[in-house]
């Protein structure tokens, strides 16, 4: 270099994406490494709530089950950890222009300063961040005033098909009964009153029923009544009460005593079901129908719980008290002043809308979970019983926060598909099913898309099935109802009815009907047998046949039947039973 001539600046030689696309870039893998690491923190918090929900599984069986449960979850959304940085990719690569310019304004200013450039490092950062935050604003703004709109709508809906659907009004609105009538208490003081460490024959397990216990049952179910008396006396006065309070209680887990409810119910059914067994040994077929009256009344001691775990509870107790109350039949001939109390009772909780009660308490249950998530005021300790253990979930209540728009998607689609079904009630009983289907096909369709909601999982088919369950309910209900009513008519006019029509109105006043098809019940006297049968899911009129296996299959056995016998024949068949 010659003398003179001065020593020229450093050039410096623009990357070919550009300072601001390579901060980007560098934003990008930060914000991807963020949600992997999200998820992965996450998956763990749902590895540790599921082992905690599961302390009974074998460590093997839980390790399956959890394996699948995530594998089933990557295989399904692949693109929950991919999609959140691709969109933000694009959002910074729409700024890279302005970024770019700024980049040469400075440049241009430096110049005309004859200095030395800087890189502007920080300021194209600080544009960046800034440049963002507009899209974040939008990007949560418009969603939620779009939920808060659409949720809106439909509570509207919702408030015109059931009035008093959110939990508070279902609280608000439970029938207030009087200590003296509540058959709650008499549960509660059966239970009570049984000895410590008792345990009673659950004949619900002891396979298909007929006519007598073998010997091994009939003593196990002996002596664990015996051992009972006190109880069992208390339990029988069941069959005096019409309407009970319910078990449970809103609390920091919505409903608290779900769990002791079950065991109530269990300890008192097996309790009844073991005395009407012995009481058909010996012959005592008043007793069986008095045991049954009891069942029934067990059954509305859950009243109307907005409880969806209470309504499955007194519709199983009410389908056992029927059984019980055919089988009676079956062996011989209760007294008629016995017959026409059942029929009155079963026929009063045949009219009871369980199917509407169940619907709006998983409902009203489902959006107050989702609504306290979303707000950060549901205890996941309190749920899933681990508050006093010290193995809860609360310490991890940071993460909720930001999926507020998460839980209000699933209050929409909640309150959208519930209106949907709720809609279906008010249709005629025979289009229930058909139209259940139907729904539960549109509700499934959105497990197809690229977020899949918790919701899509099981609601659509559970739900379903309390719909199937109602028609399943009244239909067995119902044809008690009438074979009642025909064991009337045969002791007054000498022969069985040849219709459900040919019943005197003095001995069924309001008539049940099929639910299935909306018609009148089928009957047929066929070698000594009086039947009474629904055609069942198929709608075929296949003469009363029934397959505990092949029934709600749609294919063939599934008419839901009772029957009774001539009395010359009574006590020698091993049909009927509960």
């Amino acid at each position: 270099m010659s003398e003179g001539e001065t020593t020229p600046s450093a050039v410096r030689v623009p990357s070919p994406l550009g300072d601001g696309m390579r901060i980007s870039l560098l934003i990008i893998a930060a914000v991807a490494s963020l949600e992997v690491i999200t998820a992965v923190v996450l998956l763990v918090l749902v590895v540790l709530f599921a082992v905690a929900l599961a302390p009974l599984e074998s460590p093997g069986d839980r390790l399956a089950r959890l394996t699948d449960m995530l594998l089933t979850a990557f295989r399904r959304q692949p693109s929950f950890l991919l999609i959140p940085p691709v969109l933000m990719g694009v959002v910074f690569w729409l700024m890279h222009p302005l970024i770019v310019l700024l980049e040469r304004y400075e440049q241009d200013a430096q110049r005309k300063r004859r200095a030395p450039p800087r890189p502007p490092n920080w300021k194209r950062f600080l544009l960046a961040v800034l440049g963002l935050l507009p899209f974040l604003f939008l990007a949560i703004f418009i969603p939620a005033w779009m939920l808060a709109a659409r949720i809106e709508a439909v509570s509207a809906r919702l408030d015109r098909l059931a009035p008093g659907w959110r939990l508070e009004q279902q609280v608000a609105n439970l029938e207030a009964v009087p200590e003296a009538e509540d058959a709650t208490r008499v549960l509660t003081d059966a239970v009570a009153k049984l000895p410590i460490g008792w345990k009673g024959v659950d004949l619900m397990k002891e396979g298909d029923w007929s006519l007598s216990l073998d010997q091994a049952t009939a003593a196990k179910v002996r002596v664990s009544i015996d051992a009972a008396p006190e109880a069992l006396a208390v339990a029988r006065r069941l069959a005096d009460y019409e309407r009970g309070r319910g078990f449970v209680t809103m609390g920091r887990a919505l409903w608290e005593g779900e769990d002791a409810q079950i065991l109530q119910a269990k300890a008192v059914r097996c309790l009844l079901d073991g005395d009407a067994a012995l009481a058909v040994e010996a012959g005592d077929l008043d007793r069986v129908v008095e045991d049954g009256l009891a069942l029934l009344g067990a059954a509305r001691a859950f009243g109307d719980s907005p409880s969806g775990l209470s309504q499955a509870l007194r519709r199983l107790l009410a389908l056992r008290a029927g059984g019980w109350i055919e089988r009676a039949l079956v062996r011989g001939e209760p007294s008629s002043d016995l017959l026409t109390r059942a029929q009155a009772a079963i026929l009063h909780e045949h009219r009871y809308a369980q199917a509407l009660t169940t619907i709006k308490a998983n409902l009203g249950r489902n959006f107050e979970m989702f609504r306290r998530v979303g707000s950060d005021e549901y205890s996941f300790d309190a749920d899933v019983g681990m508050y006093e253990s010290g193995r809860g979930m609360d310490h991890a209540r940071f993460l909720l926060p930001p999926l507020t728009l998460w839980f209000g998607w699933h209050r929409a689609l909640l309150l959208e598909w519930s209106s949907d079904l709720l809609a279906i009630l008010e249709r005629p009983e025979s289009d229930w099913s058909e139209a259940a289907k139907a729904w539960e096909v549109r509700a499934s369709q959105v497990r197809g898309q690229w977020i899949r909601p918790l919701l899509a999982e099981t609601f659509p088919s559970l739900q379903r099935k309390i719909v199937d369950g109602e028609l399943r309910r009244r239909a067995g209900l119902g044809v008690v109802a009438v074979l009642l009513a025909a064991e009337r008519h045969r002791r007054a006019a000498g022969t069985w009815p040849k219709s459900v029509a040919e019943i005197g109105a003095e001995f069924l006043p309001d008539q049940p009907l099929d639910p299935y098809n909306g018609e009148a019940f089928h009957v047929e006297h066929v070698d000594g047998r009086f039947r009474v049968y629904s055609v069942g899911p198929n709608r075929r009129d296949e003469h009363g046949s029934y397959d505990k296996v092949k029934w709600d299959r749609e294919s063939t056995d599934d008419d839901v039947g009772a029957s009774a016998h001539d009395p010359a024949l009574r006590g020698r068949s091993a049909e009927g039973g509960p």
